[in-house]
């Protein structure tokens, strides 16, 4: 084939994961997740003087993407509606990692002695991954984590096991930095990382390992001390809600979510193996790919150990998909000599089907729209309006509701922004919803303790404590203080102007049943 035909079929595949990229996206673009909004609280009170709180006052780190939390706060002051300034950063996030992958030196396999088309594989890998994609518009920092670790990754060990220079050791470093401090599990990172450098400089330049350490603390150090102050932990509260203590049971749902995403389109985690299989069989296993590997799988360890995620489009594996990418397109480059352009060319046609096929698939395409933002925002704007400035609302939906109602104050039953919540121990299941992850804990007694005015139990639009979903309603409906001090209040509101109230079982009739419960001393 001559140059320009080879030119016109790259150009081809290129339109193709664009068509594709654009399916997924369109199929999403209406996907906001509820727990995005807890981040959008802080970042709102942080505009308004109030510091980065979820209730003014209370310095609790109830959010686990501290500089993503930061930037939202930062356009919004700009004057940014801060829903739009998230999906700004994620799309902004996303296109710098394109660009990392299509022109930069990390990552680019040509070096190999792989042609130009398979010098676009982790390009064409990243564009049409649906699981980054579909969190563009979802509201949470997957998209720049994944961006901001994918690129520190690339730069740290070059294109092809050659000797970068200082200065991309020490933009690596910077960029872990900032990739931890949009994530704390980002520190994962760095052991393999500094594992890499020290047996790295044994035969090239031995600076690298303290230019990476000195850049990367120097990033991250003073956002982590400053967090410490501030909040006065070193972990987020959300860590003792999330991942302390993983038990037998929550590896294996770990393992179950692992297993789901490895069975699905395009089969990145297949196709890495394969990649690995060949470097060892063709004794090619080197630095650089163990590097790769390392990142790839102590990343997927941490995953199965606290348990996998709820939350839809496998949003756990994100930071790991570029790396397992350039182990496909490196191994891809290696096995095809330069000559054999049809194979290239070939493979790249292979890839582009087994990405197509994510389209069909709902794991991975959940056209999903998530129904405690839609009703939670409901809620939020109707009690804003009917509840006094000031009451403090017990909920389990901490999302779209508290941040829709910015003057109440909120109570968090399921602990992500409560210090007491969080940090209880829980013997046992008691609740089915107890076994997803970020569900497990709830303390009745200590949520009628604080008196809240008014007790939403269940999801966001409420139910009786008789339909208790989670461990605090079980253990509020449980506790003879309730019946004593609470009455149960319902209302009807009217949803039927509202685009795609259809969409959603609370809402499907254009009424809106809100139930809740309020304090008898302030309406009897």
């Amino acid at each position: 084939m001559s140059w320009d035909g080879g030119r016109v079929w790259r150009g081809a595949v290129v339109l193709a994961a664009v068509w594709v990229f654009a399916l997924g996206f369109t199929a999403n673009k209406g996907f906001f997740h509820d727990d995005a909004f807890i981040g959008l609280r802080y970042a709102r009170n942080l505009i308004s003087g109030h510091g980065l709180v979820w209730n003014s006052g209370e310095r609790v780190e109830g959010y686990t993407n501290g500089l993503f939390t930061l930037l939202e706060g930062l356009l919004g002051a700009a004057g940014v509606d801060l829903v739009v300034a998230s999906r700004v950063i994620n799309i902004s996030a996303f296109a710098g990692l394109i660009l990392v992958a299509w022109v930069g030196a990390p990552g680019r396999p040509a070096r190999d002695g792989g042609d130009r088309a398979l010098a676009m594989v982790p390009t064409l890998l990243v564009l049409t991954s649906f699981p980054l994609i579909v969190w563009i518009p979802g509201g949470l920092e997957g998209p720049l984590f994944a961006a901001l670790s994918g690129s520190a990754i690339g730069l740290l060990c070059g294109p092809s096991d050659p000797d970068p220079g200082s200065r991309s050791t020490a933009a690596s470093g910077v960029l872990f930095g900032l990739a931890c401090a949009v994530r704390m599990d980002g520190l994962l990172f760095i052991p393999v990382s500094l594992g890499f450098l020290l047996f790295a400089s044994r035969e090239s330049r031995p600076a690298r390992l303290p230019t990476f350490l000195c850049a990367f603390l120097a990033t991250f150090l003073p956002y982590f001390l400053w967090r410490l102050l501030y909040y006065g932990s070193p972990v987020p509260n959300t860590f003792w809600v999330k991942a302390a203590g993983g038990s037998w049971s929550r590896m294996v749902s770990g393992l179950d979510y692992l297993a789901s995403y490895a069975a699905t389109p395009p089969y990145l985690l297949a196709l890495a193996g394969l990649a690995l299989v060949y470097s060892l069989v063709r004794r090619s296993f080197d630095r650089r790919t163990a590097y790769l590997l390392g990142v790839v799988v102590v990343y997927l360890l941490y995953v199965v150990y606290v348990g996998g995620d709820y939350m839809p489009a496998f949003r756990m594996v994100l930071p790991v998909i570029f790396p397992a990418a350039l182990l496909v397109g490196s191994a891809l480059a290696r096995a095809t000599p330069p000559s054999a352009r049809w194979t290239g060319m070939g493979a790249l046609a292979g890839l582009l089907f087994l990405t197509g096929l994510q389209v069909d698939d709902p794991r991975v395409n959940p056209r999903y729209t998530d129904p405690a933002a839609f009703v939670g925002t409901i809620v939020g704007r109707h009690i804003a309006s009917a509840w006094p400035p000031g009451d403090l609302v017990a909920l389990n939906t901490a999302g779209s509701t508290p941040y829709y109602a910015g003057d109440l104050r909120f109570l968090d039953m399921l602990g992500l922004n409560d210090a007491h919540i969080a940090r209880r121990a829980v013997a046992g299941i008691e609740v089915p919803w107890q076994v997803v992850p970020g569900h497990l804990k709830g303390d009745g007694a200590y949520v009628l303790g604080r008196r809240p005015d008014y007790v939403i139990i269940g999801p966001a639009e409420g139910a009786t404590a008789r339909d208790p979903m989670f461990l605090s309603d079980l253990e509020i409906a449980r506790d003879p203080r309730f019946p004593a001090d609470y009455a149960l209040r319902q209302e009807r509101l009217d949803v039927s102007g509202l685009t795609g109230f259809r969409l959603y079982p609370a809402t499907r009739t254009g009424v809106l049943t809100f139930t809740y419960y309020e304090r008898r001393t302030r309406g009897e």
